[in-house]
């Protein structure tokens, strides 16, 4: 792995007309003679700072050389979130090649326990007064609760591929999705269903009233190039 590259590779995310409205970068590591790997073969060997600035600085790399049009989803722990530098490492790095914070968005990872301590609230509102979305990513699932939509000011909601799996047999599965659906839309949050992976869970979901979705219906994680194309 000391040879290998980081990439990344992007996912888009759909509206309910079936257009692209934004793209979730998910890292990869090109490694010669073994391919391309993903991240639970590599991630513990990188640190949270290390991983997440190569990420960003290849998602503005993208921007310009391919023009993109989209806004780019970037996941970031929360440890590295609540770090009080951190929303001027972000700015700065953006100002840097000339790119607008607000072409990104944070997907706060729920693979860490963390509280909605004052250092992250503060840091969420700073990115936001840059045009920064905000966004918990696999939410129902991990360390996710209702208690982050209380405090945190999110615009975005990504619902657990768990529950959005065959939700069209599974009455609780229905039951928690409507919920879902009508407190994100009361709320004026913004939901995304993930792991969508066929036409029927598609055709449900959309019934439900959840007008964004990301899965491998739509398209597999690619090279930038390789999604345009």
């Amino acid at each position: 792995m000391k040879n290998g590259q980081l990439i990344n590779y992007y996912q888009p995310i759909i509206d309910n007309k079936s257009d692209v409205v934004a793209l979730e970068a998910l890292v990869r590591l090109k490694v010669p003679n073994k391919g391309v790997l993903y991240p639970s073969a590599f991630l513990s060997k990188f640190e949270h700072c290390r991983l997440f600035d190569n990420v960003l600085l290849n998602a503005i790399h993208d921007i310009g050389f391919y023009e993109v049009p989209y806004r780019i989803s970037l996941n970031l722990p929360p440890s590295l979130l609540e770090n009080s530098s951190f929303y001027k490492y972000f700015v700065s790095r953006c100002e840097e090649y000339n790119i607008c914070p607000s072409r990104f968005k944070v997907e706060i990872t729920e693979t860490e326990y963390y509280d909605c301590s004052m250092s992250l609230v503060k840091n969420i509102l700073k990115l936001k007064q840059y045009g920064v979305g905000i966004s918990i990513d696999d939410f129902g699932v991990g360390y996710s609760s209702l208690d982050k939509i209380l405090k945190l000011p999110i615009d975005e909601l990504k619902i657990d591929r768990i529950f959005i799996l065959d939700s069209q047999y599974d009455f609780k599965k229905r039951c928690i999705l409507e919920s879902m659906s009508d407190l994100t839309r009361k709320l004026d949050i913004m939901v995304v269903a993930e792991g969508v992976e066929n036409t029927e869970t598609y055709d449900f979901i959309k019934k439900l009233n959840i007008n964004y979705f990301q899965g491998y219906l739509f398209s597999r994680p690619k090279p930038l190039g390789d999604l345009f194309s």
